[in-house]
């Protein structure tokens, strides 16, 4: 992983930091489940979302659906992701 943000902010205050990439993100054959959730989105309250990659699925998966709840990202990357959508 490229370093990010706060890691240069460690490195210029003299910390050591390595960004060692730790979780693979893989997609899946199916979405058949995930799209039984899609379509019945709007009998949950919220949504937490904590990976662009996540984000990205969910967008793509959602389509022009519309969901009432409350949608809780984190991070300036799913943010981005959504201004655009």
């Amino acid at each position: 992983r490229e370093v990010d943000r706060f890691s240069a902010l460690l490195d210029e205050s003299g910390f050591e930091t390595a960004n060692l990439p730790l979780i693979k993100t893989v997609a899946v054959s199916d979405f058949s489940e995930f799209d039984r959730k899609i379509a019945d989105i709007n009998n949950y309250d919220g949504i937490f979302l904590t990976s662009p990659a996540a984000a990205s699925v969910f967008l793509e998966r959602l389509g022009e659906k519309s969901f009432g709840g409350k949608i809780y990202i984190l991070g300036e990357r799913i943010r981005r992701l959504f201004e655009k959508s």
